[in-house]
């Protein structure tokens, strides 16, 4: 069945050029509100759905420039058969190469090339949207609603009651189409409403039957012949159409009265079972009403039983996590609002490790890539400081710091960057073989927030720190020792803070602490190597 292989928008809601290709059965968008993820479900959806009237406003066209018209090309493989013949559009027949990544017009006989078609969905100022199989090789072709519903793509979104109707449009009746094996002109629905209305019409209510012939009698009476005078239904308010039929529950409840969650999953079961007949299915923020649990459950099963094509976006930690990395697609915005690009994290070199030890740096665009615990928990302190002193949170700056688990740390800020993140990395100095490849990391221009030489954070602090803030922090780690301020006691204190077995700050609460008990004492601390170190860092995550 149908399945999307390359996907072009120009000037449509959020996205003013975006051109990719997708090799994959099943596609997970993730990246930052606003990125231009559901931009990309609702133009898949735009340009193959059945609907026979779509509906365009202004702030449909980017920026709201009208003077550009929207243009959106889906290129599918696998279109139906009856799609194909002479008669629809096989003439508009094109090739995919798949190496190459490119769409050829010029058929040729090569073994490589898959035959594939070009759906243009175009929108101008009048707001009058263009729907045409094209090739370069001639005019295009106007495709109908009918035809298009012959693909099978489908939306769940927050307005899914229409899926659980039975008319020509919903899914379930593809469904239906596709089990039954229905014939193309039938309407098996709506013939037997038909018959409900005709038993309706045989069957008096004989708790008004006493009313009625006193209504009869009087009006021959009066002169007016109202012979079988009987009471049923006026169907002029219970009109004849397919979309009064729908799925109830054991209550006999509409699935439409169903909770938000309950309503997707039902919609979401609907979907699954038409794409293991072939479809396109499109999931906007599939996470919408779920418990963890259920999320995980749902992507590994939409992900194993598809035999279609499913695109989905998701904010859940625990949808990524579920998935492959190769299942992952990266959306980002330029900064200046004019790209939109996607890029597909690789499935081999380490990705799965790294994307389920920190799903939440993926939805970010910076990225504080930190060498242990303690710097995770000082992250945190240091998030929680400039909230208090009006500098804006590290998540109203699009950041977000990850664990880089010591000597893994230069490994996976190299990969994070390579895939279009500002990247940055917390780190000590202690370690020799972590230290001969900074020159690499900021040859790949990823800033390093590092102590001095030969020194881990705890001992950076306890040289840098005044006696007083040290005085405090000892205070949380009795001691009979009387120590002093000089530079062998404050050694022997960070010596004693990293003894193995017996770490001070090696756990994330323990790191925050530190960190705020710090920044409790911010103004009182002189110029020193961690301060400058610690406000450099705050202001690359920016203001």
């Amino acid at each position: 069945m149908s399945k999307i292989v390359k996907l072009d928008i120009k000037n449509f809601r959020t996205i003013k050029s975006l051109s990719e290709t997708f090799d994959k059965s099943f596609v997970c968008l993730i990246g930052r509100n606003d990125s231009g993820k559901t931009t990309v479900l609702n133009s898949i959806y735009y340009a193959l759905c059945p609907n026979y009237t779509l509906q365009f406003y202004d702030t449909d066209f980017f920026n709201g420039d009208t003077n550009q018209q929207i243009q959106i090309e889906a290129t599918l493989s696998e279109i139906p058969d009856v799609l194909q013949t002479e008669e629809k559009f096989g003439l508009y027949k094109r090739q995919y190469n798949r190496s190459t990544k490119e769409v050829i017009d010029d058929l040729t006989d090569e073994g490589n090339l898959e035959d594939v078609y070009t759906i243009r969905l175009t929108v101008d100022k009048t707001l009058e949207p263009k729907l045409e199989i094209f090739t370069n090789r001639q005019e295009p072709k106007a495709i109908s609603a009918t035809d298009r519903a012959k693909l099978n793509c489908f939306f769940i979104s927050d307005y899914v009651d229409n899926h659980f109707s039975w008319n020509k449009a919903s899914p379930l009746y593809q469904l239906f189409k596709e089990i039954s094996e229905a014939p193309e002109n039938s309407n098996i629905i709506i013939d037997r409403l038909r018959a409900v209305k005709s038993d309706i019409d045989n069957i008096d209510f004989p708790q008004t039957l006493e009313t009625t012939n006193e209504i009869s009698r009087t009006a021959t009476k009066l002169g007016l012949n109202a012979e079988g005078l009987k009471t049923s239904i006026d169907f002029r308010d219970i009109a004849i159409k397919d979309t009064k039929i729908c799925l109830n529950d054991y209550n006999n409840i509409p699935l439409r009265l169903r909770g938000k969650g309950a309503k997707r999953v039902f919609s979401m079961a609907i979907q699954l079972a038409l794409t293991k007949q072939g479809g396109i299915v499109l999931i906007d923020e599939i996470e919408q009403g779920l418990e963890p649990d259920r999320i995980k459950q749902i992507v590994s099963i939409l992900k194993d039983e598809n035999n279609g094509q499913i695109f989905l976006t998701t904010h859940s930690r625990d949808a990524v996590v579920e998935l492959t990395s190769s299942d992952l697609y990266l959306v980002k915005k330029s900064d200046d609002n004019e790209q939109v690009s996607i890029t597909n994290i690789p499935e081999k070199d380490n990705w799965q490790a790294i994307v389920r030890a920190n799903p939440e740096g993926f939805f970010c665009k910076k990225i504080i890539v930190c060498e242990g615990k303690t710097e995770i928990g000082i992250c945190r302190a240091l998030d929680k400081w400039r909230q208090n002193n009006n500098k804006g949170s590290m998540s109203s700056n699009d950041c977000f710091y990850i664990l880089g688990e010591g000597s893994s740390i230069i490994e996976r800020a190299q990969k994070i960057k390579k895939l279009g993140f500002e990247t940055c990395v917390f780190i000590d100095s202690d370690k020799q073989d972590i230290n001969d490849k900074k020159t690499e990391l900021q040859a790949l221009d990823i800033k390093i927030f590092d102590c001095e030489n030969d020194n881990d954070i705890e001992h950076q602090i306890f040289k840098d720190l005044p006696w007083p803030v040290i005085e405090e922090l000892l205070s949380f780690h009795p001691s009979s020792t009387e120590l002093r301020d000089c530079p062998e006691d404050r050694l022997t204190i960070a010596d004693y803070a990293t003894t193995e077995g017996h770490e001070w700050y090696k756990r994330i609460d323990k790191g925050e602490a530190l960190g705020k008990a710090i920044f409790d004492k911010w103004d009182e601390i002189p110029d020193c190597h961690i301060k400058r170190t610690w406000i450099a860092l705050s202001e690359w995550i920016g203001e």
